[in-house]
């Protein structure tokens, strides 16, 4: 059975099989939810069939099909060096070409809705990388960019390393969050999120090749954290840069519930051995000497941070300092390292729109 996490211990009435669903009369099948407010063309990520890249009808499952074989390759041992530097080093200062591109961006050049990432599943806009300025809130799409290109740099993952699965932000929607833990409904929405999330891996299969899950999570419509499943070693963190005195269940509410009711089932029903472990694993909000309690701004590029560094203990470090006057110039820093580590990937088709545009 899947123990809701907001009863803390069930009642034998409260106690609810995995296999029992609720169905809240929905005779239509769940509206879909943009990944974010901004990113019009992020539905790509739901059945990515286009008529660029897939025929219609019958012919167009099998090139869905073709294409998910074509992109499921396994990497070579020279893609996945133990040298290979995949995470940001914040001590390092600003490159040149990072300080050219948030010039350049932070210019207000060109419209607000130019595409300038383009991959096969979801683009982004010049209004998400100008959130990016200081002192703006990051938007949703910038961190929905952010797990994507981790998601595909994990073809080139470390020899040794732990296998990541980042989610987007909208794995459970406001409207998600809403419905009964164990609905039909939310059930249905969920296991298609989750489809569609392992669709866009190059490497990994099934969830059973997973051994860190990471969630962006938006705490009302201003606020991200990050909710970590660790699949190899059974732990249930919770990353939030706010330094906080509020219960897990208070600050967090439902969504947390229904995500780690709903992520539980999903591994029990596809076959995943650690998810009685996981389910009896109390979520813990972790404290980390660079919480803070006076900014509210720069979540987001805490939540990328930690989604970039976390590696599933509870003594990860993140790099930042304590909050203060250095702890800002690091985060001024990152926001200019961050748009350039997204503009300038190699999984941006646009990337040289960017170039040029900064040149």
């Amino acid at each position: 059975m899947i123990t809701p996490i907001s009863y803390a211990p069930p009642s034998a009435e409260e106690k609810l099989r995995m296999n029992e669903t609720v169905d809240e009369g929905f005779s239509t099948p769940l509206k879909s939810t943009p990944l974010n407010s901004f990113n019009t063309i992020a539905l790509k990520l739901k059945v990515p069939q286009t008529a660029k890249n897939i025929k219609e009808g019958e012919e167009g499952e099998e090139d869905l099909e073709n294409i998910r074989e074509k992109r499921k390759t396994k990497p070579v041992e020279s893609l996945k060096s133990p040298y290979l530097q995949r995470v940001v080093v914040m001590k390092n200062r600003v490159q040149d070409i990072e300080r050219k591109v948030a010039e350049t961006i932070f210019a207000a050049r060109g419209e607000l809705d130019d595409v300038l990432f383009n991959s096969y599943f979801i683009d982004g806009q010049r209004i998400h990388f100008e959130s990016f300025k200081e002192r703006n809130e990051i938007s949703a799409g910038v961190i929905d960019m952010w797990a994507y290109i981790h998601n595909m740099a994990e073809e080139k993952r470390n020899v040794g390393s732990l296998k990541k699965l980042y989610g987007h932000t909208s794995m459970i929607t406001a409207e998600m969050a809403n419905m009964t833990h164990n609905s039909k409904a939310l059930t249905q929405k969920f296991n298609e999120n989750m489809k569609n999330l392992l669709f866009l891996s190059p490497v990994y299969e099934s969830i059973r090749d997973i051994d860190l899950a990471l969630f962006p999570m938006m705490l009302g419509d201003d606020h991200y954290y990050v909710v970590c499943f660790n699949l190899k070693e059974p732990q249930i963190h919770i990353l939030d840069n706010m330094d906080h005195k509020q219960s897990v269940k208070d600050r967090y509410q439902k969504k947390l519930v229904n995500l780690r009711y709903q992520f539980i089932k999903f591994l029990k029903d596809n076959g995943h051995r650690n998810y009685q472990a996981l389910n009896s694993y109390k979520v813990g909000n972790m404290k980390m000497p660079w919480q803070t309690k006076h900014n509210f701004i720069d979540c987001g590029i805490f939540a990328m941070r930690h989604m970039e560094t976390y590696s599933g203990k509870k003594d990860f470090d993140a790099g930042f300092v304590k909050e203060g006057a250095e702890q800002d110039q690091q985060i001024e820093d990152l926001r200019k390292k961050y748009l350039s580590k997204i503009l300038l990937s190699d999984y941006n088709e646009n990337k040289h729109v960017v170039e040029s545009e900064v040149e």
